[in-house]
């Protein structure tokens, strides 16, 4: 089970292995890139908006994202976090408690590395301290195990201002309307 120290690096009970940043900042870019709306994967992944996951609802598209998710929970943050990983299978959707955990998710061009991202939206307000992402990281050996890998600090923060960012897009489309 990994767990993410006060530094933002993944520790592990197995230990943890430095990958090259290549592969790695490569999945971050296209994370970002996936809150944009886009596929950096490709294909043409429908948002998983709508409808049940895991046996909670996620928030429909047509809804108003302004108002506040069971309770404490900004709509603007909370749609963008959706959008952002939009491509990943979600494995649990609680709008109560202002989480969202992706499952293992295998980039086609990465197919020995595999990613897992936790969101947690924790206020109303549209700031930094609103939002915080976890990612975990995993490598496959040779004998086909997977193994807990080290993520950069900077992948969580650049997730956490990629969902920021287009909060505050979504929060300037509305007032537009």
């Amino acid at each position: 089970m990994a767990a993410r120290s006060g530094t933002g690096i993944q520790a592990t009970r197995f230990g943890a292995k430095r990958l090259g940043g290549g592969r790695l900042a490569a999945v971050l870019v296209a994370l970002a890139l996936a809150g944009c709306g886009l596929n950096p994967f490709g294909g043409n992944d429908p948002p998983q908006t709508g409808g049940t996951t895991a046996g909670t609802a996620v928030t429909p598209a047509g809804s108003d994202t302004g108002s506040a998710l069971g309770g404490e929970v900004n709509g603007f943050v909370w749609r963008a976090s959706l959008d952002t990983v939009r491509f990943m299978q979600l494995a649990s959707v609680d709008a109560d408690r202002g989480q969202i955990v992706t499952n293992w998710y295998i980039p086609p061009a990465a197919p020995k590395e595999r990613m897992r991202v936790v969101i947690n939206i924790t206020n109303r307000d549209l700031t930094p301290d609103a939002v915080h992402v976890e990612v975990f990281h995993q490598i496959r050996l040779d004998n086909n195990e997977w193994s807990d890998a080290v993520v950069s600090p900077v992948m969580h923060t650049n997730l956490e201002s990629a969902i920021l960012t287009r909060a505050l897009f979504l929060r300037r489309a509305a007032s537009d309307q």
